[in-house]
């Protein structure tokens, strides 16, 4: 019906006014005058019929309905228009000012009962402080004037500059810029990530002429400004060195010397019994040809060791091979025949994990990160990760794998500080066992053997040990109880003699307590936790790592440092590791923006001002250890010389956060920072006569001090003017600067030579075998 009607309408509309005029008045043959106007004539007006009312149901409104307003077509005055209706569609009709004030309002106080009940949820779960700020925000009743909400993209951003511990989103495009390629995405515990940090707090408050003369690099979004890592030096390896090549016996002797006296009481991933032997009958017997991973291995050992006798300037280093020599044959041994597409080993696990330590000993920690974790998969395709109980392999074999796990389990979580970025191997995944506190040539000893033998006697040992120090997470604890003579064992350990195998259980014990640090703090949902939880796993954190340093045998004690000669090389690496575990554990105290500020009435929670504390001072401590005049020699001899550079920078970033906060907030605390921040960066640049990472690293401290010391406190409100001029330096940076300019022309060598030479590749180890018989077991990489 209303279709008819609708049909009726229209007909009506084209039809009706056509039929009532006479078509003689239009006919062009009529021949008869038109009469005037004023003449007696009938009427030409017709009368137009009135529309029919529409028979469809609605109410009438003054407004177009939806449809109508968006085509600016005519609405009639019902609902659903008549236009509506011919054409099939919804007529929705146009809510008025006033209708949609009330919609919004009803809408706004949902809302507004939605964020009341949720400030009464957090307020249980807040520290005093933000309980007390919610329980006022819920008894206000002024209106609170608030700024224009930004649009989502502008609010991210802003969350992202505040002080915070953890990230769950990148701001760059590490696919598209070029630069970042090479340094990849470094995380939030990485002490790049706090000078980036640093370095935006500091744009902020510094005028733009001022932040351009001070910026290294081309901005603080490239992380390039700030880091200094060598993985953007060109590796220019010699494709064409002879392979098979070696050096003197001599000379061998002495490089695997200085490998196994300072490299592997902290990485023991090759047995070193096995080993030794493996390279007597290499050079006893020069008709042998080693299979090419052995050999690999046996010129990185060469490399590791060249590159320590470099830094040490030994005379006898002169006119032999270097370390990039014996880096491009041990790469060009290892990639033939396609064995990078080879099936894991155990060989492969060691030349992969040595790979790695070459490469983060030379400045490229990005390379090291990766290669260290095909070292992990590798090990994880092996079942390295797990306790073994085959009845194939020796004891001696077994303990040796442990200690190969342990190795790349320390290296990865090295450089997962120095970068920044999360783990490969889950501790939940390992039941590999810790190392037992005995050396190879112990291992057939009473004690050390019953321990190797008898599993179940070996955890009740080392549970017992490890008891005195801290709490294992259950992952690490097997559910088995301990029997007693496991306990009886462990009473021994102090009249053991202290040995680099005690040192390694010790090493391992403190980067496990750093690696749950990682786990808890660090991971993008530990962002999401409330502080007084963070705070608590901070509290139990420290006092971990102080457990662990008061159950340190004496021969190991480093606070204060022994001048014992035995075992210092082991203690000073001990004690970097020591107060660096402490730095990542405190360190999310010291960026909580509400710390004491000149004014505030209640000052900050007793727990989070002393965690804050304790980063301070462990990067004070790193620093207290060293001489007041820099030796580069004597820190070389003494600490661990692959990552020294990471210690040394990870205080000194802890230290220039704290000056930045000082210089505003603290004058006289102020002043003892800076001490030791410039004796932080008279060490950088010490070593960056012939170290391009130190060199790197100083630039990046001695434009971050200058940005600081250039906002005193009375000038932090104050627009700087042009006859200003800069404050004072102090004598001991106006030497490193006179320091920097002497070695310039040295250091700017790297430029064009890479100093650093560098592996992109992973190596095998080798185990050489005759045709006549099994000379080397290709299980272990060791000799029947």
């Amino acid at each position: 019906m209303e279709s008819e009607d609708a049909q009726r309408l229209e007909e009506s509309h084209f039809s009706g006014p056509a039929e009532t005029a006479p078509s003689s008045l239009f006919s062009r043959g009529s021949t008869e005058p038109l009469q005037s106007p004023s003449a007696e004539a009938p009427s030409l007006k017709v009368a137009i019929p009135r529309l029919a009312p529409s028979r469809t149901s609605g109410r009438r409104i003054r407004t177009a309905c939806a449809a109508c307003r968006e085509q600016k077509a005519k609405c009639s005055e019902y609902r659903p228009c008549l236009r509506c209706v011919s054409f099939g569609i919804t007529c929705t009709p146009l809510e008025s000012k006033r209708e949609s004030r009330e919609r919004q309002v009803e809408e706004l106080e949902q809302q507004v009962a939605v964020y009341e009940e949720l400030l009464q949820h957090l307020r249980s779960k807040v520290d005093i402080q933000d309980a007390e700020l919610i329980t006022r925000t819920l008894h206000t009743k002024t209106p609170i004037t608030r700024p224009p909400s930004p649009d989502p993209l502008s609010a991210t951003h802003s969350t992202f500059t505040q002080p915070s511990f953890a990230m769950d989103y990148v701001e760059e495009d590490y696919h598209r810029n070029q630069q970042l390629h090479a340094f990849g995405y470094l995380g939030s515990h990485s002490e790049i990530s706090w000078i980036r940090d640093l370095r935006r707090e500091i744009d902020k408050a510094t005028p733009l002429a001022e932040t351009k003369a001070a910026s290294p690099g081309n901005g603080y979004k490239a992380l390039t400004s700030v880091s200094y890592f060598l993985d953007d030096q060109n590796l220019l390896v010699d494709q064409g060195i002879a392979p098979y090549d070696r050096p003197s016996r001599t000379i061998g002797d002495r490089l695997i010397h200085l490998y196994f006296n300072t490299v592997h009481p902290t990485f023991p991933i090759v047995g070193r019994i096995p080993f030794m032997q493996q390279y007597a009958l290499y050079y006893s017997r020069p008709d042998m040809r080693p299979p090419s991973r052995w050999l690999a291995i046996l010129n990185l050992i060469f490399a590791l060791g060249a590159k320590f006798g470099h830094l040490l300037s030994e005379a006898w280093m002169g006119g032999t091979d270097g370390p990039l020599e014996y880096f491009s044959r041990a790469q060009k041994l290892n990639f033939t025949s396609g064995q990078h597409f080879d099936h894991p080993n155990l060989q492969q696990v060691q030349a992969e994990g040595l790979s790695a330590f070459w490469l983060m000993s030379m400045g490229h920690v990005n390379r090291a990160w990766r290669i260290c974790g095909a070292s992990i998969r590798s090990a994880i395709a092996l079942g390295i990760n797990l306790r073994s109980e085959s009845k194939d392999t020796p004891n001696f074999s077994k303990e040796l794998r442990y200690r190969v796990w342990w190795s790349i389990y320390t290296l990865e979580n090295t450089l997962s500080i120095m970068t920044g970025r999360p783990t490969s191997a889950a501790d939940k995944f390992c039941t590999t066992p810790l190392p037992i506190p005995y050396e190879e040539d112990q291992f057939h000893g009473p004690i050390a053997s019953h321990l190797l033998s008898d599993y179940s006697v070996r955890y009740g040992y080392m549970h017992a040990f490890s008891s005195r120090r801290h709490k294992h997470p259950p992952s690490q604890v097997s559910t088995k109880p301990a029997p007693s003579v496991g306990h009886y064992l462990a009473s021994t350990i102090n009249e053991a003699a202290p040995s680099n195998s005690l040192y390694f259980l010790y090493f391992i014990d403190i980067t496990m307590i750093m690696r749950r640090a990682i786990d808890v703090l660090y991971a993008p949902g530990g962002s999401r936790e409330p502080w007084p939880k963070v705070g608590a796993a901070i509290v139990d954190l420290v006092r971990d790592a102080d457990a662990w340093s008061s159950s340190l045998p004496d021969v190991f004690q480093f606070r204060p440092m022994q001048k014992s000669k035995l075992f210092e090389r082991q203690r000073w690496s001990l004690a970097f590791r020591f107060y660096s575990t402490k730095i990542t554990i405190s360190r999310p105290s010291l960026c909580r923006s509400d710390r004491l500020r000149p004014g505030q009435v209640q000052s900050p929670p007793v727990d989070q001002r002393k965690n804050a504390r304790v980063c301070v001072d462990s990067a004070c401590d790193i620093l207290d250890l060293l001489p007041d005049t820099p030796d580069v020699l004597w820190l070389v001899r003494l600490s661990p010389w692959w990552c020294i550079i990471h210690y040394l920078m990870q205080s000194a970033t802890i230290l220039l956060i704290e000056l930045d906060f000082c210089v505003k907030f603290d004058v006289e605390e102020a002043a003892k920072i800076t001490v030791l921040v410039e004796k932080a960066m008279g060490w950088l640049l010490a070593m960056a006569a012939d170290n391009l990472a130190a060199q790197r690293a100083w630039e990046v401290c001695h434009s971050l001090y200058c940005c600081i010391s250039l906002t005193p406190v009375d000038s932090i409100n104050a627009t700087p003017s042009a006859t200003t001029p800069p404050p004072p330096q102090s004598n001991i940076l106006r030497a490193m600067q006179d320091g920097l300019q002497l070695t310039q022309s040295h250091v700017s060598l790297s430029q064009n030579i890479v100093v650093h030479p560098t592996l992109q590749t992973m190596y095998d180890q080798f185990v050489p075998r005759e045709s006549s018989g099994s000379i080397f077991d290709n299980d272990n990489g060791n000799y029947q």
